[in-house]
């Protein structure tokens, strides 16, 4: 996606819904598994992927990953410049993080770029000391839905209250499929690599419930396939215009 394009449906999103726009981004085999047996860590976005994700990082407001993600792959999140031309702007960086759980020595608490932990309102687990001390880290506490998890729809609103026009969410499997079955996201793409996984313990890209019946099942509606290097990007769009 250009950036011109890109920045036109940020602002429509912004405009006509009062929210971010939210872009979900994953990189997949082709089997839909995101990781080795046992969640073991896999590099499977190629060169060409990482500079289009990288390309996103920059040009979103904020990126959001679960407290998951961070344990289990302890990302920076943050932008890097052999990806980039041209001047880089760090987005903030976003933990869904309901029980404060985020390690202290989490490379996404770097003072590289500014963290927001999102944790539940009136919970009586906190945070460590050490996070809270940190100048470049803010918690914001956020109501829960119905189901015991952060209700995104209400830190949606949040952030766009702070001034955060668009974030990009880049897992992990759990946050994708509450966003996929609450219909929270406009924009949805995923790198399939050439490479099959297998099943058994490798986890998927959309974690659980399991549709038991055909009523369950998530439709996406129509997609766009773009093939890449050792693959192909397939983009799904919720908004009207096209990609």
């Amino acid at each position: 996606m250009e950036r011109e394009g890109l920045h036109l449906l940020i602002r429509r999103v912004n405009e006509r819904c009062h929210r971010p726009l939210i872009f979900m981004n994953l990189a997949a085999s082709l089997d839909g598994k995101i990781a080795l047996g046992g969640g073991r860590r896999l590099r499977i976005s190629t060169e060409e992927d990482f500079r289009r994700v990288h390309f996103l990082r920059n040009e979103m407001d904020a990126v959001i990953v679960g407290v998951n993600t961070v344990i289990k792959d302890n990302p920076s999140l943050l932008v890097k410049d052999r990806y980039v031309d041209g001047d880089i702007s760090q987005p903030l960086r976003i933990v869904l993080d309901s029980r404060g759980r985020t390690p202290s020595g989490s490379r996404v608490l770097s003072d590289n770029a500014s963290t927001l932990i999102a944790i539940a309102r009136g919970d009586g687990s906190c945070l460590e000391e050490s996070v809270l001390s940190m100048d470049n880290v803010q918690v914001l506490r956020v109501e829960e839905d119905g189901s015991g998890t952060l209700d995104l729809a209400s830190l949606f609103g949040s952030l766009f209250a702070r001034g955060v026009g668009s974030a990009l969410v880049e897992g992990g499997s759990s946050v994708i499929s509450y966003m996929i079955r609450k219909g929270l996201f406009d924009i949805f793409t995923v790198y399939y690599r050439n490479i099959v996984i297998g099943d058994g313990s490798s986890p998927s890209m959309v974690g659980p419930p399991v549709a038991m019946s055909e009523s369950e099942v998530v439709h996406l509606g129509s997609s766009r396939v773009l093939p890449m290097e050792d693959g192909f990007l397939v983009s799904y769009q919720r908004i009207d215009e096209p990609l």
